[in-house]
């Protein structure tokens, strides 16, 4: 009763732990001003764009276009960094005639995402068009479909490493090994995350600004790979991808190549935008190990139901039990730790203050909510194990796991996009022309 009653109260605690931190801050590249400004009449042509970010800019990742008042493109010339200033870019323009026109813009963040948007500004006077330039934090086929490769991939992975160092624990233990559970659909789950990863580097090339990536790394231009955090990131998964299907090695080091290819995510998000980065890589880090512990359990324990089943043989379910609920609420306990941490390093209590950024704080808010419904089902699921220890609430498991799956795919979303950031006279890129030249 009394081991009963620490679970019960660490399964609690762990409600109040992880609600503590919701503070955050930007690492996407931010549009601080512009010249002309947003909405600006001038009298006269301006000759030049320039827009300044709220990071260092590169200046083979960086896109701009006009458009006129009828959707039509005008050539300008550039977009060039400008010297001794290299988080500002511009772009020459030609003589323009009266009306409003549509500035398009796109960049690389720090951290390797793609950040666009848009906005105007008139010549003379104001007059009504079309916008064709998406906004920042709008959605195209490809951006939809890098989050979906990215969720697939990361997802395998953190279950996949999961399930791989609870096994090998487990089997120390007596228990049925990784392979026992699994059998040959590993190498099915390998060549997956193989297409996966080399489609994402393909998807994920072609939605950056300028000349595509492999383009530039077919002209032999490598230093573009160090420009982007998200590309070293998919090529270290390529190495260790093969790396983890080199025979006849020792166990170890297949628990080492899974914590490598878990531990790599914390690299290619917002972490380089966050200071001071030693604590924020350690902290995602950590983050990620026990969310695929955690996770990787849950399966480990949905595919030895199955494996009882199939091979006709029992384990002791009170031995595993012990095992098991101690693991899960160390896991569960690491990660509301390390999430609590993550948002005071980011600090900010902007999210429900500011307009901008409104996907990224529902999707916070999603996972904060999901998170506590499955410290609910394991609550339940360790209660009635322990009364029971024959038998476990199989419908709620299945529940806690799907919970744990809707969890990344949230957080892989949350990483594809920038999060609200208090900076002083920020751009508003969503452009609203009306019919008689006002704007809301």
């Amino acid at each position: 009763m009394k081991a009963l009653k620490r679970y019960r109260i660490g399964w609690l605690s762990l409600l109040l732990v992880f609600c503590l931190g919701t503070t955050l801050a930007s690492a996407h590249a931010a549009l601080l001003r512009t010249t002309p400004s947003n909405g600006e009449v001038l009298k006269n042509n301006p000759h030049k764009i320039a827009l300044e970010f709220s990071e260092p800019l590169e200046p083979d990742l960086i896109g701009l276009k006009l458009y006129g008042w009828n959707g039509e493109e005008i050539r300008i010339k550039g977009p060039k960094l400008t010297p001794g200033n290299a988080s500002q870019m511009y772009a020459e323009v030609p003589g323009l005639s009266e009306g409003t026109y549509t500035v398009a813009w796109s960049v690389v963040s720090e951290d390797g995402h793609p950040v666009k948007g848009s906005y105007s500004f008139s010549v003379g006077k104001m007059t009504p068009g079309k916008i064709p330039a998406p906004g920042e934090h709008s959605y195209n086929g490809l951006t939809a479909l890098l989050i979906v490769l990215r969720f697939l991939v990361e997802g395998i992975i953190l279950l996949g490493g999961g399930l791989y160092w609870l096994a090998w624990y487990a089997a120390k233990r007596g228990f049925p090994a990784f392979t026992d559970i699994l059998g040959k659909v590993c190498y099915f789950g390998w060549a997956i995350l193989l297409i996966g990863s080399i489609t994402e580097w393909f998807v994920y090339s072609a939605t950056l600004p300028g000349d595509s990536l492999l383009s530039s790394l077919l002209a032999g231009r490598w230093e573009l790979i160090g420009q982007s955090s998200f590309a070293m990131m998919l090529l270290v998964q390529f190495v260790l991808l093969f790396l983890l299907v080199i025979p006849g090695m020792v166990e170890g080091w297949y628990l080492f190549v899974w914590t490598l290819l878990i531990s790599a995510f914390a690299l290619g998000g917002h972490v380089w935008g966050t200071e001071p980065v030693w604590a924020a890589i350690m902290l995602r880090v950590l983050h990620l190990l026990a969310i695929s512990i955690w996770l990787g359990g849950l399966t480990y324990l949905v595919l030895l139901l199955k494996w009882e089943k199939r091979s006709g043989r029992e384990i002791n379910r009170a031995a595993f039990h012990s095992f098991f609920v101690r693991m899960a609420l160390i896991a569960a306990c690491g990660t509301a730790v390390t999430g609590a941490g993550m948002a005071t390093v980011q600090t900010g209590w902007s999210l429900f203050v500011l307009n901008e950024g409104r996907t990224w704080g529902v999707l916070l808010l999603l996972k904060v909510i999901l998170f506590c419904m499955m410290l609910a089902f394991a609550l339940k699921q360790t209660l009635h194990w322990a009364k029971d220890g024959h038998s476990l609430l199989r419908d709620k498991l299945k529940w806690e796991w799907l919970i744990g799956i809707v969890i990344i795919l949230a957080g892989v979303w949350m990483s594809q996009i920038s999060y609200p950031h208090a900076i002083d006279n920020t751009i508003n890129n969503t452009i609203q022309i009306l019919q008689g030249g006002t704007k809301k």
